[in-house]
């Protein structure tokens, strides 16, 4: 069976963006993420071979304060690398990056980016 975990709205304080301020004195990052893998149904109650959600969720949070992106494009990118990278049975992953800072005059609810990768994307 296909199985996608998400772990919604993780939120972090972080220094992404092009402008000067945005790196400076950060803004508030919103994450989701999907994961999609196969699972046959004796192992979906094995905690060994689900991912861990902590796991999943302390890969993320290590990008997004480990590293400074000036695009949410970007961030979004290194995310879903990075998940690929952690768990080979891992067919495909998304990435949405929202933010409602927005350091220009205008009225805006928030920006948002959804970057998808596959294995293919990651080894080709």
């Amino acid at each position: 069976m296909l199985v996608t975990l998400a772990l919604r709205g993780m939120q972090f304080h972080a220094f992404h963006g092009c402008l000067e301020v945005e790196r400076e004195l950060g803004q508030i990052f919103s994450i989701n993420v999907g994961l999609d893998y196969e699972l046959s149904p004796e192992e979906a109650d094995d905690p060994e071979v689900v991912p861990s959600y902590q796991e999943v969720f302390e890969r993320v949070q290590h990008v997004v304060m480990g590293k400074k992106f000036r695009t949410l494009e970007a961030l979004g990118w290194d995310i879903g690398k990075t998940i690929l990278e952690a768990y080979p049975f891992v067919e495909d992953v998304y990435v949405d990056v929202s933010s409602s800072q927005l350091f220009v005059p205008g009225l805006i609810d928030s920006k948002v980016v959804t970057v998808s990768l596959d294995r293919e994307e990651l080894e080709g």
